[in-house]
């Protein structure tokens, strides 16, 4: 558990100590602690931490988890001790300093804003420095404070011009002068984003169409997104360039996958025995050594591979077999079916069917979610195929009088079954609108809801940019991305 505490190893390690070898240790604790965070179980991990710091353990590292942890069960005044104890050690300062400056965001605390401008001061050189920057400027537009807002997001973009804060910072500027009618501001700011080559220039470059289209120049928009569509063919903003320009549906036709070697054969043959034996740590070793296999494979046998082990619920390895694969023909449609499986395709159509939703939709959901790992879980506890909290998932099959019980969580068609009526409730909750419904699905509807009532936020393209959460942003577009891809991809065109 200490050494891997994120292996399947350490998981079933947590098993054996809870039955029979219950720690007893700080150091015991600790690591049965960071095993439990990994596998589900912050709660009962928190709890281990904290018997671990009564025994007299003190130090940084230890005190860095028992506020994580604490953080994690909503109990930020702990969280913050914890934290501002660990910062004694200069090594973790600036990290436990950050830390305790984003809990107190958290908590709502009036010294929010002192600690993250003084963190920024003191560590300018932090990795997240500009995040605190950020934090700062989205704090008081929160509030409505744009002039101090615009001081931080401006200081941000002046000390790291080709951050991703500062990306985003260019675009919360934006946003604020095309809502007071500054176009040639908001322009400037796109420009200056492509300008910098920073991650954002596509986004800039497709807003740079909108303002030329709403400024009258339907030629320069035009000539601006045909290049985009073309330069991002298989990206979010690329084909959303391809909707504006009302061009056809992206087709992909991938050819038909070879047939696979005797000894890619004998591979997944092995994995199947081992299944079929109940070994599956063992079956997960044998993928492990596929993959470490994979760079002297050729592109057939990697994309033989890749096929095999997504219908096996293998997702995850059989796209990192896929991304492999890449390197040897990026250009080959079926590199990107290997990316983009979809290797239960039957029952997200038939659960899609049933609620009356996109299954493109469901499963982009599910791509982006567990890359179709049945046993996936995340620190939140979100368990399965369409990543379930429990809560949500027997709180949704009570809705439908379906009987569940929690361990059946990472069941595949019931996990899908409830992610399917999920989605349903949350595109009904939201008027069918499908960028908040899948905010919603990584965030919850509280914040949405919130982000609805914002200022242009009927435009789709504009609520995806003030989607504060970095996280969810990029998941939106994720999955809206993976949708049209999925059609691109799997979906025959019609006359």
């Amino acid at each position: 558990m200490a050494r891997a505490p994120e292996s399947d190893d350490a998981a079933a390690a947590v098993g054996v100590a809870l039955a029979s070898l219950w720690p007893r240790t700080p150091p015991e604790r600790v690591a049965l602690a960071r095993a439990m965070k990994l596998h589900g179980a912050a709660g009962d991990a928190r709890l281990e931490v904290e018997r671990a710091v009564r025994q007299g353990d003190s130090s940084a590292q230890t005190l860095l988890l028992a506020g994580e942890l604490a953080a994690l069960a909503g109990r930020y005044r702990d969280a913050e001790g914890a934290y501002r104890a660990a910062a004694r050690d200069p090594g973790l300062a600036p990290l436990a300093v950050y830390r305790r400056a984003r809990v107190l965001v958290r908590a709502g605390d009036a010294g929010a804003q002192a600690a993250l401008a003084g963190f920024a001061q003191s560590f300018p050189s932090d990795t997240a420095a500009p995040t605190a920057l950020y934090v700062l400027g989205d704090m008081l537009a929160d509030r409505g404070d744009w002039t101090g807002a615009a001081r931080w997001f401006s200081e941000l973009i002046a000390r790291y011009p080709g951050d991703l804060r500062a990306s985003l910072a260019r675009f919360r500027l934006a946003a604020e002068a095309l809502h007071d009618s500054l176009r040639d501001s908001a322009a400037a700011l796109f420009q200056a984003e492509v300008a910098a080559g920073a991650p954002e220039r596509m986004n800039a470059r497709f807003w740079l169409g909108k303002l030329a289209l709403s400024g009258g120049d339907s030629a320069a928009a035009r000539a601006t997104w045909l290049a985009l569509a073309r330069e991002d063919s298989v990206g979010y903003y690329g084909l959303r360039a391809r909707r504006e320009l009302h061009l056809a549906p992206l087709r992909i036709a991938a050819a038909s996958l070879p047939v696979p070697s005797p000894a890619v054969t004998a591979s997944l043959g092995t994995i199947d025995t081992l299944l079929l034996a109940g070994l599956d740590t063992a079956a997960q070793a044998e993928v492990r050594a596929i993959l470490g296999r994979a760079p002297q494979q050729d592109l057939d046998a990697l994309l033989a591979l890749s096929d095999g082990l997504a219908a096996r619920g293998f997702g995850p390895a059989a796209v990192r077999l896929g991304w492999q694969a890449a390197l040897k023909a990026p250009n080959d449609p079926r590199v990107l079916r290997a990316i983009f499986p979809w290797p239960n395709r039957s029952a997200v159509e038939a659960e899609a069917a049933e609620f009356g939703v996109d299954p493109l939709l469901l499963v982009a959901i599910v791509r982006q979610e567990s890359v179709f790992d049945a046993q996936a879980s995340s620190p939140a506890g979100a368990r399965g195929l369409a990543q379930l909290l429990p809560g949500t998932a027997a709180l949704t099959a009570r809705g439908l009088d379906v009987t569940f019980y929690p361990e059946w969580i990472t069941v595949p068609d019931l996990n899908l079954h409830l992610g399917a009526a999920h989605l349903q409730e949350l595109l009904q909750r939201f008027g069918g609108r499908v960028e908040a419904a899948a905010a919603a699905y990584n965030a919850g509807t509280t914040p949405v809801t919130r982000w609805l009532s914002q200022p242009r936020a009927a435009d789709p393209d504009v609520f995806i940019e003030l989607i504060p959460y970095q996280e969810t942003r990029g998941y939106v577009r994720a999955v809206l991305r993976n949708r049209e891809l999925y059609r691109a991809l799997y979906v025959a065109p019609s006359n």
